[in-house]
């Protein structure tokens, strides 16, 4: 009888230690589990807030870095909404010499970092709270204390116009995705945007349009104020929606001899293409 006890006890005991260590395991794998779910929810938060969709991150951005054989390297960096960007660099103490480049530029997975198209490397930049942060050739981040050095402080204030947009006569071609091909030599619209008192001056393809606009960060433009002669003409399609593509358009984009007027990230209102004089 007594052995008989001494191997129940035994028996209990083993069951109830591992009972006790399932239960740790238990504890562990739902602990280990919390965590990833944690991990993914984390994750799921920085994709919904980054630098590409949670700041205000066009406009342009000024700074001078440093130069391994000048005195630093001048920077002046537009980026526009439409993910296009202006680059002019300048290498102090050398030649007055200043260079342009321009085209696209792409956001990382992350939407931390932009990439800048046809500029060879390093051509990366990280996108900060109304600061850009050059990176090296690797892509890395500058660390220690010239950190601050590979900053280009985002410009307040005066805006940065596009050379060529002013003072040019752009002709019409385009408008709500539709070539114009059928109108003659002299009933082509047109539109001047001219330096004086930031006026606009165009025509319809019967009238003659006067009005103001502004231009602001990010290749953003409003026009206002605006009137026009009263002719009647028989067809008065293409200057009504002319004049309402003149009304809706926030911003615009400029390359390559060719200026679009956009609402938004939207297919273009209104193309027009340089008059070369």
């Amino acid at each position: 009888m007594k052995k008989k006890q001494l191997f129940a006890l035994i028996g209990a005991a083993m069951i109830t230690f591992a009972s006790c260590q399932n239960k740790g395991e238990t504890k562990e794998d739902q602990s280990a589990q919390q965590h990833t779910t944690m991990a993914e929810s984390n994750k799921v938060a920085d994709a919904a807030h980054n630098s590409a969709n949670a700041l205000d991150w066009n406009g342009t951005y000024e700074g001078v870095i440093p130069c391994a054989d000048c005195e630093g390297i001048e920077i002046s960096l537009v980026l526009n909404n439409d993910e296009t960007y202006l680059l002019t660099t300048k290498y102090l103490g050398k030649a007055d010499d200043i260079f342009r480049s321009s085209g696209k530029f792409v956001w990382n997975e992350m939407g931390s970092i932009v990439t800048l198209e046809g500029v060879e490397a390093p051509n990366q930049y990280f996108v900060g709270e109304n600061a850009l942060f050059k990176l090296d050739k690797e892509g890395n981040r500058v660390i220690g204390d010239l950190a601050s050095k590979y900053m280009l402080s985002k410009k307040m204030g005066d805006v940065v116009v596009q050379e060529g947009l002013l003072e040019t006569k752009w002709k019409l071609v385009e408008l709500a995705g539709q070539p114009l091909t059928d109108e003659k030599e002299g009933d082509i619209p047109f539109l001047m945007l001219m330096k004086e008192d930031s006026r606009l001056s165009a025509f319809a393809g019967c009238n003659n349009i006067m009005g103001a606009y502004e231009l602001s960060e990010g290749n953003r433009i409003t026009f206002s104020q605006m009137a026009s002669t009263q002719k009647a003409c028989p067809d008065m399609e293409v200057e009504k929606n002319f004049v309402k593509a003149l009304e809706m358009a926030d911003n615009f984009t400029l390359k390559d001899g060719t200026l679009s007027l956009n609402r938004a990230r939207m297919a273009p209102l209104a193309r027009f293409e340089k008059v070369e004089e």
